[in-house]
């Protein structure tokens, strides 16, 4: 009967040890991703503030030329030197123009690869959290020789490795219910 008893303690160990060798290995993966996400999102967001920065910069000349071109009309100064300073304006205003839309995507595009890291780096605190727990109830179920409480270790160990791959796989799956939640 002892034996018995030892056999089945035994059994549950190795199914514990192997449980928290893939749940680790798991996690260790979705670690060093999550790291290089962290680093490409504070990259992304210097990258977006920039922009946003030189867009504002652009706007700002674009109207003081309008402004300035307003005034104009109303400088003394012969006719010929106003029209050379009105087309010299204009043309900076043109181009002013076009910079400030083309700044204005390009900043909105680092906003939106920003969002899609970001989407990421939560697939992988899930993931993350998911393994946590489902490594603590394996250690539970190894002191308890509870077989049920290591099922609900793999189901939780599961979920963290379906939140990681969908992470590696560029998924756009988010757990909004349980990060509203979270957060």
């Amino acid at each position: 009967m002892e034996l018995e008893l030892k056999a089945e303690h035994a059994r549950l160990n190795a199914y514990v040890a192997v449980t928290v060798a893939i749940i680790s290995v798991v996690t260790a993966l979705g670690n060093i991703k999550n790291s290089n996400i962290a680093q490409q999102m504070a990259f992304t967001k210097g990258n977006s503030v920039d922009v946003w920065n030189e867009y504002q910069a652009t706007k700002i000349k674009l109207h003081t030329d309008e402004d300035a071109l307003g005034t104009i009309s109303l400088s003394n100064g012969s006719d010929a030197v106003r029209g050379a300073e009105t087309k010299r304006l204009q043309k900076k205003i043109a181009k002013y123009d076009v910079e400030s839309k083309e700044l204005m995507e390009k900043a909105k595009g680092e906003d939106e690869h920003y969002g899609r890291l970001d989407l990421h780096h939560e697939q992988l605190d899930m993931a993350e959290a998911f393994n946590s727990i489902g490594i603590s109830l394996a250690a539970v179920a190894a002191l308890t020789d509870l077989f049920w409480l290591l099922c609900v270790s793999w189901g939780f160990g599961a979920l963290g490795f379906t939140m990681a791959a969908l992470a590696f796989a560029g998924s756009t799956f988010h757990p909004d219910l349980l990060m509203r939640w979270l957060s």
